[in-house]
């Protein structure tokens, strides 16, 4: 249930701000490049405290840097932050459980520190939306964490405000990182918040126009900058360092060939991005169906057939997946989910709602049998949908794409391939949808690639074909 539901708060398209979806993480990320444009209220001074925190780790870490001893524990401890499961925001879809931080990441965000500094580009990490352009492992989801914890006062004091304007009540609980102090670290604090009755845990809410669905900093848009740069001298010098296609590992090997090229590019696209301004998640028509079909889709998954197989073998998962795919296309073909991946004026939903449905679908089996689903574009190496997993040595890739995009054969040949071997997984799944006039001729010419594919011995990638289209209801009906 919403937030406003549970706390009975009439209009709240109107609120400014997000209206959780309490029993779940909804796949929304602060940006820090919409704090930094300082436009709501109570958050003014944000921009400075977040460029000063990360400006202050840059500096312990650069002290620490070839040290083991109290300067390496001081800077780990200032980038020990604390699963933010307050804002309900992140990358669980479905289900809340989270993917953890604490020690481990501490280390990696110290690591992708020191990157930033021997690439000579710690002037850009202040930013931190520029951390996931270079370092992987680092999305717009640990950003949205990271400024999460350094602005958590402001954001618990939002929260307070708003409560106390609509009578919501509040209880007292204990808060972890709210307020870093150089001389002692971050601080717990009692503070009023409200209680989410389906986790017991405290609600913290944000701002609406903090939030994006992926990050305005980004290395596709990047790329589209560099190449068509309006001035003559820096576009020759981009044809020199880069190639189509860029990567964290392109975009570093840049660095290394020309550092100060590299960092100019990188100003005058941060400065040309800061003045168009980012725009925060378009909620009227909610692209990415944070909203839509919410409903639907819960009674659809109340209405699955259970799984009765074993997930203790290899081949008991690799069947297991099998079916939890099978139950996604009968879904789809047999029964009514077809519906959700089209608008009601019968225009076709972009491919994230077939990759929404398909999570509500798996997540649920899932937990049946205490399998993982993971959306793997969280690790930074790109859109791969989802890694099912049982343990460490049972692991599938799933991949879902409309026919009518135009990666489709490049993800098969090159794009599922490549995730299968950064993973070190075996099996991968492609499932294609087709959806519209014209997508047989493109699953055909699919199919044609696939029988010349070829892959490392002991990998192999099936392809599963799920009729999602009009037309084939339209001739059932006449049968």
């Amino acid at each position: 249930m919403l937030f406003s539901e549970v706390f009975k708060v009439s209009n709240p398209k109107k609120e400014s701000w997000f209206d959780p979806i309490l029993d779940t993480d909804t796949k929304l990320f602060i940006d820090p490049m919409l704090v930094f444009q300082e436009e709501v209220e109570g958050f003014e001074g944000c921009k400075d405290k977040i460029r000063g925190f990360i400006s202050e780790a840059f500096r312990r870490v650069a002290l620490a840097k070839s040290k083991s001893g109290k300067e390496r524990l001081h800077a780990l401890e200032m980038l020990k932050f604390k699963e933010p499961w307050e804002t309900k925001l992140g990358y669980t879809a479905y289900g809340s459980s989270g993917s953890g931080m604490g020690d481990e990441f501490s280390r990696r965000v110290f690591d992708a520190v020191i990157d930033f500094i021997d690439l000579g580009l710690d002037e850009f990490g202040s930013y931190l939306s520029t951390f996931h352009m270079f370092v992987d492992g680092i999305g717009p989801d640990r950003i949205s964490d990271m400024v999460t914890n350094i602005i958590k006062e402001e954001l618990i004091d939002y929260t307070i405000k708003i409560c106390r304007d609509k009578s919501i009540p509040t209880k007292k609980v204990l808060i972890g990182n709210v307020g870093f102090s150089l001389n002692f670290g971050w601080a717990r604090k009692k503070v009023e918040l409200p209680i989410n009755p389906y986790d017991g845990k405290a609600i913290i809410l944000v701002p609406k126009d903090f939030l994006r669905a992926n990050s305005y900093l980004e290395i596709a848009d990047f790329e589209q900058y560099i190449f068509s740069i309006d001035n003559e001298s820096l576009r020759s010098q981009v044809t020199r360092l880069f190639t189509a296609g860029l990567s964290v590992s392109s975009l570093r090997k840049a660095v290394e060939k020309d550092r100060q090229i590299v960092r100019e590019l990188l100003k005058r696209y941060i400065e040309a991005k800061q003045k168009d301004k980012a725009k925060p998640y378009d909620y009227s028509h909610d692209p990415d169906l944070i909203y839509s079909f919410r409903e639907d889709l819960e009674k659809l998954v109340r209405n699955l057939q259970k799984l009765d197989l074993s997930v203790e073998t290899k081949e008991d998962f690799v069947r297991f997946v099998e079916s939890v795919i099978t139950q996604f296309k009968k879904c789809i073909e047999k029964k009514e989910a077809y519906t959700l991946l089209f608008e009601d004026n019968d225009k076709p939903r972009k491919e994230r709602a077939s990759q929404i449905l398909f999570l509500s679908i798996a997540d649920t089996l899932c937990k049946e049998k205490d399998v993982d689903i993971t959306p793997e574009s969280k690790t930074g190496r790109g859109p791969v949908d989802f890694k099912m997993s049982k343990g460490y040595n049972k692991k599938i890739h799933v991949e879902i794409k409309l026919a009518r995009n135009s990666k489709l054969i490049p993800g098969l040949e090159k794009q599922l391939p490549a995730y299968m071997d950064a993973d070190d997984i075996d099996i991968g799944y492609y499932i294609v949808l087709k959806q519209i006039p014209g997508d047989g001729v493109r699953i055909a010419s699919l199919e044609e690639e696939y029988k010349k594919l070829k892959l490392k011995d002991g990998r192999s990638i099936k392809v599963v074909v799920v009729d999602a289209s009009l037309e084939s209801r339209d001739s059932a009906s006449k049968i």
